[in-house]
């Protein structure tokens, strides 16, 4: 069978051509055959589980993350630091899971990984995306986009996942229309990262473009039918288009919080449960329902108090309400969470 590209990167950092040859002659020559058959075991074990988690990226949302990261801890600390090909992918997943999903305990993990990998000067796309998204994680929105700026124009460097985290950089200080592009680019060069279309869609979704925005989501969800962000968001443009009932909308999006809970032992990650509240109380508030909307938005804040939209909410609930002073404060703590966010500031 042809191995993939991945397999043979870690082959090649796993082991060099001339320490293999060493530890044939030593077998040979003290008659360890035995010992060097079970070493060639343990690294072809060491090899499948890194495919293995490799594999399961591929769906891209926190479930299908987290079932890779339990694959790579199956390998162990040390062979995963010892492996510059597996040392990318776990970098890349941990700064995934602290930014995207708001895994706070994946933040160090992913920090140490980015450190050794800045220090042995490996320059794979996982490395520098994970770089961008320990950034953005952080609220370093201008440093990521510089970064990547470097990178795609002065360096040459092309990746979809790199045009990902330039789109999220740009969308976090208010470049929309520029976040469009960058996620359009990123598809051109990768149609099978579910994470470009959805940044598409918030991107557009920003823009008030809500008809390409839906299609943008719905692309992602052909490519993981799955995928518990993209299902929110064409809920929340649905509704927000008026091309669904709202009342079954909401239903749609309790049965989403319930397979969240039920995907990670009643302890989602508190991106996904926040955004499908988040979600629920824009709902509310295209029917003008204020109240509702506000203690949606409150509910939000409390699962994941990181996302400025759900501030911004709550901000559009009070002003609805006539609570002038509190929506203003709402409306300026969105900001310290977003200060380049032009929305937001309007």
């Amino acid at each position: 069978m042809a191995q993939s590209g991945y397999q043979r990167n870690v082959k090649r950092e796993g082991a060099g051509s001339a320490l293999v040859q060493i530890i044939v002659v030593a077998a040979i020559v003290t008659g360890g055959v035995v010992f060097y058959a079970q070493r060639q075991g343990a690294e072809k074990e060491v090899l499948d589980l890194a495919v293995k988690a490799k594999e399961k990226t591929a769906g891209d949302d926190a479930p299908q993350l987290l079932e890779a990261k339990a694959e790579l801890a199956k390998i162990g600390e040390d062979k995963i630091i010892a492996n510059n090909a597996i040392l990318s992918t776990a970098a890349e997943l941990e700064a995934q899971l602290f930014q995207t999903y708001g895994v706070a305990e994946s933040k160090a993990k992913a920090q140490q990984y980015v450190s050794l990998l800045k220090e042995r000067n490996v320059r794979t796309a996982e490395r520098y995306a994970a770089e961008a998204y320990l950034l953005l994680g952080e609220g370093k929105t201008n440093d990521a986009e510089a970064m990547l700026m470097d990178l795609v124009n002065e360096k040459g460097v092309r990746h979809a996942k790199l045009m990902h985290a330039l789109s999220i950089a740009k969308l976090a200080q208010g470049k929309a229309k520029e976040a469009v592009v960058a996620a359009q680019e990123g598809q051109k060069l990768s149609t099978q990262l579910v994470r470009l279309p959805i940044a598409e869609g918030d991107a557009l979704l920003a823009l008030g473009n809500i008809p390409s925005a839906a299609s943008a989501y719905l692309k992602a969800t052909k490519l993981n039918p799955d995928h518990l962000r993209a299902r929110t968001a064409l809920a929340l443009t649905a509704a927000v288009s008026r091309q669904g009932k709202p009342d079954l909308l909401r239903k749609s999006l309790d049965t989403l919080l319930e397979e969240a809970n039920s995907k990670h032992a009643n302890n989602p990650p508190p991106r996904v449960k926040g955004f499908i509240e988040y979600a629920k109380g824009e709902i509310f508030l295209v029917e003008n329902q204020a109240s509702e909307a506000l203690a949606a938005a409150e509910q939000s804040i409390a699962t994941d108090p990181t996302q400025p939209a759900t501030f911004a909410l709550k901000g559009r609930a009070l002003a609805k309400l006539g609570k002038v002073d509190d929506a203003k404060k709402a409306f300026d703590d969105a900001l310290v969470l977003s200060p380049s966010s032009l929305p937001i500031a309007k």
